[in-house]
């Protein structure tokens, strides 16, 4: 046997191999564990749950339409596996370096040049034990309403340039709105009971009247 014949058989048995390949999704099972996928390859056979191979602690569901690229394991076509993903139109611009994590419905988590994180949706929840956020210079929500339901502990300095308003609605009846306790100062009147503390009057001993406390 010549080596031209020992070639032309090792090409032959490379060809009866099925080399990965290209597919179209159609369907992606749901729920926990390995996700099945079935579709069509582009040479125009047919792909039924096949199984997607993700990385360790990341879980999707590719929508219709999604390009899969697929190993036949064995070289047979019933035992692949799709191992990356790709939809044209699911994406968001990048630059050189960044990362992103997108939703078809276009929100998004962008990790971007210069060590800045941007997300973008309409809900973010978070569910868990205790949140703890550490800004060293300084944090800012720009929100037209903060709301807190339940306690609300501040341990350093409050601030504020738009007035204060407090209600006892949801606190029971008769206790106290707001309780101090050191000394509180104010720079102009306090107005308790419709009474105010600097411009009110008594009668005196004498069944006179006095005038505005001495300030």
């Amino acid at each position: 046997m010549n080596i031209r014949t020992i070639d032309e058989r090792i090409r032959r048995f490379f060809r009866s191999i099925r080399q990965p390949f290209r597919m179209m999704i159609g369907r992606t099972s749901t729920g926990v564990g390995i996700k099945k996928v079935s579709g069509e390859a582009l040479a125009g056979e047919a792909v039924r749950d096949a199984e997607l191979i993700q990385q360790y602690g990341y879980h999707s569901v590719p929508p219709e339409g999604t390009m899969g690229v697929a190993v036949a394991l064995g070289g047979a076509t019933s035992h692949a596996v799709i191992v990356a993903t790709q939809h044209a139109t699911v994406g968001i611009d990048l630059k050189t370096g960044e990362v992103a994590l997108v939703h078809q419905d276009g929100h998004f988590i962008h990790l971007k040049n210069g060590r800045i994180i941007e997300a973008e949706c309409d809900e973010y929840v978070i569910r868990c034990k205790t949140w703890r956020v550490e800004a060293s210079s300084g944090a800012t929500m720009d929100t037209p309403v903060f709301n807190v339901t339940k306690q609300a502990q501040i341990d350093g300095l409050v601030t504020g340039k738009g007035g204060l308003s407090l209600s006892n609605e949801k606190g029971g009846g008769g206790s106290a709105v707001a309780s101090i306790a050191g000394t509180m100062r104010v720079t102009e009147d306090v107005i308790a009971g419709g009474v105010s503390q600097i411009g009110h009057q008594h009668k005196d001993s004498l069944g006179g009247v006095t005038g505005n406390p001495i300030r």
